[in-house]
């Protein structure tokens, strides 16, 4: 599926530009890694965990809240009691 974005141009002229909506699958083995042995996180724990996704490669999840949503629940859900 493709989705249309109009962008402004230098000189308010307007560019057409094609962005392919992908769905990116999470990525549980980093996930499991960094829950091994937590059961409590706190808000920078949180942000580093974004920011280390996001530098391998998983900037469309850590960078929309639908993302951050995804991987807030599988972190919850998959958490040690």
């Amino acid at each position: 599926m493709s989705k249309i974005y109009f962008k402004l141009k230098e000189g308010g002229e307007f560019m057409r530009a094609a962005k392919k909506t992908a769905k990116v699958a999470l990525p549980t083995r980093e996930l499991r890694a960094w829950l091994k042995g937590r059961k409590f996180w706190n808000h920078n724990d949180w942000l580093a965990l974004l920011e280390d996704l996001r530098k391998k490669g998983y900037g469309a999840l850590t960078d929309t809240p639908e993302g951050r949503e995804s991987i807030g629940s599988f972190l919850e859900a998959n958490r040690s009691k």
